[in-house]
């Protein structure tokens, strides 16, 4: 099964450097404009489903995506953003000032846990049953519209930790991957069609 994996686009949380986590931020007007570019650039893939967190910033990066296609997007919890815990709606500042201790013991360390939220591996765990569960419905081609950390964790299974704290992925930005039901392949990482316009 190929895999599409779409970040949501900007939100007004993004902006002021918010952490998000759980928590449901719609998209802000530059948000909405990044998704329907990456809505333009993926018009021509086959696409078999759209699938998406259950969070309205992704919801609606799905919804732009399928409208191209003809589908419904389907939304399942498992694809949220990590879970920030005590840490959302504060911005990095804040968080450093007040948890410092527990920042520095999640940054950088793929089995750290968030004050109240989850752990990277926690989030791998859930996505990675969601591929299972829906590769045997696809042959071809699928698109998830997520989050940055659900990305990031992909490519972490796939690539290594590293990559959890050093891959840059935009809003709206796309990262194409396989999976055989085990092994993730990357195809191509953060490729972000409204800096292409």
């Amino acid at each position: 099964m190929r895999v599409i994996l779409v970040r949501h686009g900007q939100t007004e949380w993004n902006k002021t450097g918010k952490f998000q986590g759980h928590s449901d931020v719609p998209l802000d007007q530059v948000g909405r404009d990044q998704v329907e570019a990456t809505a333009a650039y993926l018009a021509g893939e086959k696409l078999e489903a759209v699938y998406a967190s259950d969070l309205s910033r992704a919801k609606d990066t799905a919804k732009a995506i399928a409208a191209h296609h003809g589908l419904e997007p389907v939304c399942d919890r498992r694809l949220r953003e990590l879970n920030m815990g005590r840490w959302e709606g504060l911005d990095f500042n804040t968080v450093y000032s007040q948890y410092r201790q527990e920042y520095d013991a999640w940054y950088g360390n793929e089995d750290g846990v968030i004050p109240g939220g989850e752990g990277v591996k926690d989030v791998e765990k859930r996505v990675l049953a969601f591929l299972r569960e829906v590769a045997p419905k696809h042959e071809g081609t699928i698109a998830i519209a997520t989050h940055g950390g659900v990305v990031k964790a992909v490519l972490a299974y796939a690539l290594g930790p590293k990559y959890l704290w050093e891959q840059r992925v935009d809003h709206a930005s796309v990262t194409i991957v396989t999976f055989d039901g085990e092994q993730i392949e990357p195809e191509a990482i953060n490729i972000v069609p409204w800096q292409q316009q």
